[in-house]
């Protein structure tokens, strides 16, 4: 496992760490906590630099459980219209039964109320000729 040595600025501070993380993440993440910290400060002049990361360490903690219960009720949501996919499919099927059900039945209505058909006769009758065994000579 390959280690990283990282110096990060925060609040004015210096941070050396070592790490097995990406560094241009950390170096991402000390830049946002320091310009959270910085901006907090600001508002107040009066404010040292540990209230103001215990402060913006209490908005990224709001920040991260809202966004949990967002993730939570957008999987709700995802397995709500699975459930009503699920539901219509399965409905779907059985009306395509019934419908396969309701048109063999017709099929057989529409035969049971047709006329029933004399046979159909060849266009000559075998008896009105004669069979011979030798060809009369032309």
């Amino acid at each position: 496992m390959n280690y990283y040595k990282v110096r990060l600025s925060i609040g004015g501070r210096t941070y050396h760490l070592q790490t097995t993380e990406n560094v241009e993440y950390l170096h991402e993440l000390a830049d946002d906590l320091d310009r959270r910290i910085t901006k907090i400060a600001q508002s107040d002049a009066a404010m040292d630099a540990a209230t103001a990361a215990v402060l913006a360490g209490l908005d990224l903690l709001d920040e991260a459980r809202r966004r949990m219960e967002d993730q939570s009720n957008l999987r709700l949501q995802i397995k709500s219209y699975a459930d009503e996919a699920t539901a219509a499919n399965r409905e779907a099927a059985e009306l395509r039964q019934r419908l396969y059900d309701l048109q063999a039945e017709m099929d057989g209505q529409i035969r049971m109320e047709l006329p029933a058909q004399e046979p159909v006769r060849p266009l000559w009758d075998p008896e009105d000729f004669e069979i011979v065994d030798e060809p009369d000579e032309f």
